[in-house]
C-alpha cells in the first residue's frame, strides 16, 4: 500500500452486491475451483514437508513398497507434523468457506 495505491471502500458494497447477484451455479463453480486450488497447493506443501522430513517413507510410498496409510504412522510419531496438519486443515477449510457465508 505504500506505493500510492488506495483502497476504494465505496466499491466494496458494489462488489458484494455483484457477488450476491451471481447465479448459484457460478458461486458453486467458484467455490469448487477455489477449494480444489487450495487443496492441491496444501497437498503439495504437505508432500514437500514430508519429503524433507521423512524421505525414506515417502520414497517407499512412491515406489509402491509402502501403503499411503504409512503416512499416518509418520504423522503420529512426529508431533510437530501432526500439529501442522491439525492447524492447517481447519485453516484451509475456513479460508475457503468463511468469506462467503452471507449471514455474519
Amino acid at each position: 500500500m505504500g506505493d500510492g495505491q488506495r483502497i476504494d471502500w465505496r466499491a466494496v458494497p458494489a462488489r458484494y452486491r455483484a457477488w450476491q447477484a451471481l447465479p448459484l451455479w457460478r458461486k458453486v463453480l467458484w467455490l469448487v475451483v477455489r477449494s480444489v486450488t487450495i487443496v492441491v497447493l496444501y497437498l503439495g506443501a504437505a508432500a514437500a514437508i514430508l519429503w524433507y522430513n521423512e524421505p525414506a517413507v515417502v520414497g517407499a510410498m512412491g515406489a509402491g513398497r509402502e501403503p499411503v496409510w504409512a503416512l499416518f504412522g509418520v504423522l503420529s510419531a512426529q508431533p510437530e507434523l501432526l500439529l501442522l496438519l491439525l492447524i492447517l486443515g481447519p485453516a484451509v477449510a475456513a479460508a475457503v468457506l468463511l468469506p462467503h457465508k452471507p449471514d455474519w
